[in-house]
């Protein structure tokens, strides 16, 4: 899919040799800790240095309570608080522990281990350390859009950066961007309520850990501690008085903020197009074509996310019957307020309280009829994703639908040869309005996904049909295809039938990344070279904004 990953400027660290797995972990500093009565004399010094080097601490002898130091990885993790990235040594890096990140577009995490972007990026996610909730947060603000642009500079310090290696995510830790000057990289920005920050680097996936530090000067092959900096941080006997502190109940983590301290919703759209298509057979035929949508304000709860909004749901359709001779019609437009609620263990509900109108026309000859029912009833969805989440491809993904409707009026009239016919009796039944559906995804396949839909329709006293379709979807599933047969159980028929389906949010959100480059190329005058399967800028490009 190279119009997917056009733009990539992304990790390749130009490593080789074997890579030995260790944690990147964090401590947060506490009340009166010093380095060697926390950590020992020996560990002291390799958490000094790398802590200085990575300018989160100035003077070893001056920590503050709320401080997050990060730790090297011979330092034992009993005293650890807070795990993050999985982190492959290298042979790579200079003595000091900086990896230079040489290379752009070489290692993406664009189907690393040929597998979809959510389990990507769950497993970097994970690795990284972050919480369940951050986690569902983070989702939230990608499926939404809620980020900055951030262009990324030679010279730019990182606390870590993930690539794919031998199918899976890794990171490289302490990375100094060293790509040469006419090359940026174009990320984007998310900023967590807890204060961690993660960037994205356009389309190719690619995870960056911590907010970039002011560029600065190669560091050396060997670094020494800074000026003033004894080999070994004494050992105080008691705590040393920190009386510029506050108290400890308002002590915070020194991590970077969001910009707004005020936490508004994050929006959560979605929206559905399908259509369905019974050819013709003995004169009749049928066609369908059905929207839902909705938008929601989301925020989190303990477990999971919840969401209110505003629904939408519609249905058109027309055919023939009676072998050709007559011919019908119709429409049903719903809309309501609705709620969604998505577990962070792979299962999400929908729900939504529909008032609608459904319109009918039917002509025959002379002969003709129509009809207008005022409905109200729910709709629900229910999507159960857990298998898929834990990357299993046999049945990964149920999901349940339907909708409810009773009527609240009806208004109806027929005439035959223009004569309008007073008994409206007959016309004017109407039970309800009830439609359900089962749509399993059977394989998920390296190209493709395999599914299989079972749909059933009434209208009654009228109308009472059945529908079973079989066909396959692209591996992120924003469109499918299938064929099947339609069965008429009022009137015992059966006919062919194939219908289609697209996720548009989703759809939408790759035309997005693509549109924002073209945009990019235009307002900036870039021009691209293509570098196996990425384009690469050919000289830098400079912020808009």
């Amino acid at each position: 899919m190279k119009w997917l990953i056009t733009f990539c400027v992304a990790v390749l660290l130009g490593a080789h040799g074997a890579h030995a797995a260790d944690r990147l972990e964090f401590y947060q500093v506490k009340l009166g800790d010093t380095l060697s009565a926390r950590f020992g004399k020996t560990a002291a010094v390799s958490v000094c240095e790398l802590n200085v080097e990575l300018e989160r601490i100035k003077n070893c002898h001056d920590i503050k309570a709320g401080q997050w130091l990060q730790l090297p990885p011979n330092v034992s993790g009993n005293k650890i608080v807070r795990k993050n990235v999985s982190a492959p040594a290298t042979t790579a890096s200079t003595k000091s522990g900086v990896f230079r990140w040489v290379k752009v577009g070489g290692a993406p995490l664009y189907g690393c281990g040929k597998r979809e972007e959510g389990l990507i990026n769950d497993e970097a996610w994970q690795k990284i350390g972050l919480t369940d909730e951050e986690q569902s947060e983070l989702r939230q603000m990608v499926s939404s859009q809620q980020h900055r642009n951030t262009y990324f500079q030679p010279g730019d310090r990182f606390e870590a950066v993930a690539f794919c290696r031998a199918g899976q995510v890794a990171f490289e830790r302490n990375v100094l961007g060293a790509w040469q000057k006419d090359v940026v990289v174009l990320a984007r920005t998310y900023v967590l309520k807890s204060g961690r920050v993660l960037h994205w680097v356009r389309n190719c996936n690619n995870w960056v850990v911590g907010k970039p530090l002011p560029p600065v000067a190669e560091p050396p092959d060997e670094v020494t501690p800074p000026a003033g900096t004894p080999a070994e941080p004494p050992v105080a006997a008691t705590p040393p008085a920190l009386a510029d502190e506050p108290p400890a109940s308002e002590l915070q983590p020194v991590l970077p903020q969001p910009e707004e301290e005020k936490s508004s919703c994050l929006l959560d759209p979605k929206m559905y197009l399908g259509q369905e298509h019974e050819p013709e057979h003995d004169g009749n035929d049928a066609d369908s074509s059905n929207l839902a949508a909705a938008l929601y304000c989301t925020w989190r709860g303990e477990g999971g996310t919840h969401g209110l909004g505003f629904g939408f749901q519609g249905s058109w359709w027309n055919g023939h019957v009676n072998f050709g001779s007559g011919k019908f019609q119709g429409r049903m437009l719903a809309f309501g307020p609705g709620y969604e609620y998505i577990a962070d263990n792979g299962w999400n509900l929908e729900g939504k309280l529909l008032l609608g109108r459904i319109h009918e026309n039917f002509s025959q000859a002379q002969y003709q009829s129509s009809r207008t029912i005022d409905i109200i009833g729910p709709a629900v969805s229910l999507n159960l994703g857990q298998r898929r989440d834990r990357g299993e491809k046999l049945l990964p993904e149920t999901r349940l639908f339907g909708m409810w409707g009773l009527p609240t009026s009806v208004k109806a009239g027929h005439s035959n040869f223009g004569q309008s016919i007073a008994d409206i009796k007959e016309l004017s039944r109407f039970g309800s309005y009830l439609s359900l559906g089962v749509h399993q995804d059977v394989y998920d396949f390296e190209s493709f996904t395999l599914w299989a839909r079972v749909g059933y329709f009434r209208e009654s006293p009228v109308a009472e049909s059945m529908n079973f379709r079989i066909g396959i979807s692209d591996p992120y599933r924003v469109c499918g295809v299938g064929v099947g047969v339609d069965l008429d159980l009022m009137n015992s028929g059966e006919a062919l039938g194939w219908g289609w389906w697209c996720d548009i949010v989703k759809g939408t959100q790759v035309v997005r990344s693509e549109y924002r480059l073209r945009q990019i190329v235009k307002e900036t005058g870039v021009t691209f070279q293509e570098d196996g399967t990425f384009m690469v800028p050919t000289r830098p490009i400079q912020p808009t904004n």
